[in-house]
């Protein structure tokens, strides 16, 4: 019975070894084409010979869709780095004003489509630099936002950042109108300040 149990872990572990090696050889595989599309869209919309309304009609969601896409993409590369104990922080300085914008700008046409109002409200005493990593910031939020529109039939969505009184630390939250989280997974995502 032990050498069952152990050759029937040894098969699970190399099972997850070869999945986790699918996902990310997968997601470096269609990493190539989206980039390369997002190149030729910026391109486009760089081209003085295009109007200006094809542009914000066609090119502008475009380039939304595959950006999203590429960050979809990048979450599945990170399941497979945490899962293999390789994932690591970039810390820089960056504006993260500028870092929340392009991050719900990404999920503006989502909301459009199901008629709710995504805002974004930025307090103006928030530090014009950071050090973080906007990066996985940026996917945090992203993911937020995805699941708030995901589960708001009407109204709106809010994406809210304030500096924390007293503290070096910024409350970034996301409200929407929609049916909201049970307590349970609530604590299970955030940390109670």
């Amino acid at each position: 019975k032990d050498t069952t149990q152990r050759n029937l872990l040894i098969t699970l572990e190399s099972t997850n070894k070869y999945k986790d090696q699918l996902l990310a050889s997968v997601s470096h595989e269609l990493r190539t084409p989206l980039n390369g599309n997002i190149s030729l869209i910026e391109a486009a919309l760089r081209d003085p010979s295009i109007s200006d309304p094809i542009k914000e009609k066609f090119l502008v969601p475009a380039l939304k869709s595959g950006q999203f896409l590429s960050h979809l993409i990048n979450d599945i590369l990170d399941t497979a780095q945490i899962r293999a104990q390789k994932l690591r922080l970039a810390f820089k300085l960056g504006n993260l004003g500028e870092t929340l914008t392009n991050t719900s700008q990404l999920l503006q046409l989502q909301a459009k489509k199901k008629n709710i109002k995504l805002e974004i409200d930025l307090d103006p005493d928030l530090p014009a630099e950071i050090c973080t990593d906007h990066s996985r910031l940026s996917q945090i939020v992203l993911n937020l936002l995805n699941n708030s529109i995901k589960f708001t039939k009407q109204g709106f969505v809010k994406l809210t950042a304030v500096p924390i009184p007293g503290s070096d630390c910024i409350k970034i939250s996301v409200e929407d109108s929609g049916v909201g989280m049970d307590q349970q997974d609530i604590k299970k995502l955030f940390i109670d300040y």
